[in-house]
């Protein structure tokens, strides 16, 4: 087998794989999906799918159920924490345009143009 062949028997293989995978992580998804709307219906709740939810109990509060596991979500903390991100990144990218713009007046003084 000469290296041609054998690169596309693997570039095949690889493809195969990951359609292999994709296509068990369907099966999954369906499978999940499947029997909680048929155990919801045999218990009389709703015809909905409940594996996992997600509802807004406040101003920044949410609640976030995955199979019967539930958590509260604040997103004022996030929100704060993201706000403090963005200034931070804003403040370097200011200072990464004042140092371009030097740089680029030393350039034009070196090479005498302008």
């Amino acid at each position: 087998m000469n290296r041609v062949e054998l690169y596309r028997r693997r570039k095949r293989n690889k493809r195969l794989l990951l359609f292999t995978i994709l296509a068990c992580f369907a099966v999954l998804v369906v499978g999940l999906i499947t029997v909680d709307y048929a155990v919801n219906s045999m218990l009389g709740v709703n015809d909905e799918i409940k594996i996992a939810t997600l509802v807004k109990t406040g101003d920044s509060i949410y609640e976030v159920n995955f199979m019967n596991c539930q958590e509260d979500i604040n997103l004022s903390y996030l929100k704060k924490d993201w706000n403090r991100v963005t200034a931070w990144l804003n403040q370097y990218y200011e200072r990464a345009g004042e140092y371009v713009l030097k740089i680029s007046d030393y350039t034009k003084e070196v090479t005498n143009t302008k």
